[in-house]
């Protein structure tokens, strides 16, 4: 899965590796020949069995904090990660809705799983967090699908201030057809959508439904199917948007 890389300042960069991922790092001290090589933060917004132990592993990259959903599922997949977070030595930390944390300039909060919950699925257990700092916002959903999307469209109409609304939003399930729905996008009110997902897959995303809500809402949108990886570079006054593949 090819990465998407948010660079905020000259000093913090968040890398999101598919959607069940999201590493934070300093590139003032974190990085030897191009290679990443101390690793701030780790969320894993799910517990995917294909990448948990290759980034855990401390041959690739150190990792100072590990944090995961506080939800009450557990199974294989998850006490394997659990024990190789142990060997590493690492600390790991459980976020749920309503959690905080600042960076810097930088605020990540954390909308989803609320503490202690029963997920359907794994899917259901996605850590959903928004990174904020000044007038950018991104939103990443991970494998959330349609009835935890539609709990964080409940929690946030109420609110004060929108918490969902965002510059960037990083579509939820690679783009699937379930996810990254209407209910979501007029509240969120995104500029630009980013899809992780690779080309050709078996799946076929992003599904043609996504892309049509999507175009509907004028909302522009990229790939890394098509375009391969993909980096946003977050100034004072704008944003821009690079990709690996130039149309």
């Amino acid at each position: 899965m090819l990465p998407v890389t948010v660079k905020l300042n000259r000093h913090i960069v968040v890398i999101v590796i598919g959607i069940h991922i999201a590493g934070l790092y300093r590139s003032a001290n974190s990085k030897i020949d191009g290679q990443v090589q101390n690793m701030d933060m780790i969320f894993f917004t799910d517990f995917q069995r294909a990448v948990s132990g290759t980034v855990v592993n401390h041959n690739i990259v150190k990792i100072r904090r590990i944090f995961l959903p506080d939800v009450a599922l557990k199974d294989e997949v998850l006490e394997t990660l659990l024990q190789q977070i142990e060997e590493a030595e690492v600390s790991v930390e459980y976020l749920s809705a309503g959690e905080h944390m600042t960076d810097g300039a930088l605020q990540i909060s954390c909308l989803h799983p609320y503490a202690k919950k029963v997920p359907e699925d794994r899917n259901d257990s996605s850590l959903v967090l928004r990174l904020s700092q000044g007038d950018f916002q991104m939103l990443l959903t991970g494998d959330l699908e349609k009835s935890g999307e539609d709990w964080l469209v409940e929690q946030a109409r109420p609110a004060t201030q929108n918490p969902l609304r965002c510059t960037i939003l990083d579509a939820g399930h690679h783009g699937a057809s379930n996810a990254t729905g209407e209910a979501l996008l007029d509240l969120a009110q995104p500029g630009v959508v980013l899809i992780s997902c690779g080309k050709n897959n078996r799946y076929g995303h992003p599904a043609p439904e996504t892309l049509q809500r999507l175009e509907e809402r004028g909302i522009r949108w990229y790939s890394t199917a098509e375009v391969g990886a993909i980096q946003v570079q977050v100034g004072k006054k704008k944003v821009k948007i690079k990709q690996y593949i130039q149309n």
